[in-house]
């Protein structure tokens, strides 16, 4: 939610690696990745995504030369 309203306008770097989140979290995730445009690497290593979640995630951050996204 935090993401959501803007509290990461200026996050460049988030390491959510060995977390624990599911498909679920990944969802929320994707959701707040267009209201964080500085963000530039997330790694999400180590947490229970399937294939699905994966993917979802690679779309939320398709188009954004560059960006760093650890699965």
């Amino acid at each position: 939610a935090a993401l959501k309203e803007g509290v990461g306008a200026k996050l460049e770097d988030l390491s959510l690696s060995n977390n624990g989140i599911t498909a679920k979290g990944a969802q929320a995730l994707a959701g707040c990745l267009a209201a964080c445009g500085s963000l530039r690497v997330l790694d999400l290593d180590g947490n229970e995504l399937d294939d699905a979640a994966k993917q979802t995630l690679r779309e939320a951050v398709a188009g954004r030369e560059g960006f760093g996204l650890g699965l």
